[in-house]
């Protein structure tokens, strides 16, 4: 099963021009700003331009998709749709929050939960994620989140010298219950910085952030060939 694999494109999907075709394209979250239900039916739009150069599709929210989370307000904070109702604007792809999918065989599974970071969608507080995870099920081959595991493509280089050195910012109970499950590939996005992918302990982990630290759209999606 050939994989195909990106993150982090906030709208700027267009950028990918020559997407390599593949069994499944995976889109692990924050393929939008701040989840402007005009940009995620843009997004909806890409997904069916390429829709032929897959045999599915999954894609994850990630915490620039606020509407999906906390739906829309008004200017005098009455809720105007609903996060459901935004969700369901996603047709071209499966939607996975804390779900799972089986394809061929292979079971997918999808969370766009990540430490607490600035007030954004799905935040939990940095050592309250352990129940989160553990909704992962034992026999997950390809596991989708939308940040990191602790130690793994997650440094966040120091951008001030006077701020001290570079910081590892992913989750360590989600690199802990990685090492229970043992998927075959963990793929993941939000770290910019950390584009691109090693194996570690029976699993692949990929880091697929279509833009760099800078926001900039330059990085390539990343194809991996699974075996069943």
């Amino acid at each position: 099963m050939k994989i195909v694999m990106i993150s982090d494109t906030h709208s700027m999907h267009d950028a990918l021009k020559m997407m390599p075709p593949g069994d499944v394209l995976i889109h692990s979250g924050d393929f939008t700003g701040r989840g402007d239900p005009e940009r995620v039916k843009e997004f909806n739009e890409w997904l069916r331009d390429v829709s032929s150069l897959y045999k599915h599709t999954i894609v994850i929210p990630g915490n620039h998709e606020l509407t999906f989370q906390r739906g829309v307000k008004d200017s005098n904070g009455f809720q105007t749709q609903s996060p459901e109702s935004i969700q369901l604007l996603i047709t071209n792809a499966t939607l996975l929050i804390d779900q799972e999918i089986i394809i061929d065989g292979v079971k997918f599974y999808g969370s766009p939960w990540q430490p607490f970071f600035h007030n954004w969608a799905y935040n939990i507080h940095r050592g309250h994620l352990k129940a989160t995870w553990e909704k992962i099920p034992n026999d997950t081959d390809v596991l989708i989140t939308h940040g990191p595991p602790h130690g793994i493509l997650d440094l966040v280089p120091s951008r001030d010298a006077y701020r001290g050195s570079d910081v590892r910012v992913g989750c360590e109970q989600l690199r802990d219950r990685i090492l229970e499950v043992r998927p075959k590939l963990h793929v993941f996005g939000h770290i910019h910085e950390g584009y691109g992918s090693i194996h570690s302990d029976g699993t692949t982990y990929v880091n697929a952030s279509i833009c760099d630290g800078s926001y900039r759209p330059i990085n390539k999606p990343i194809v991996f060939d699974l075996e069943k």
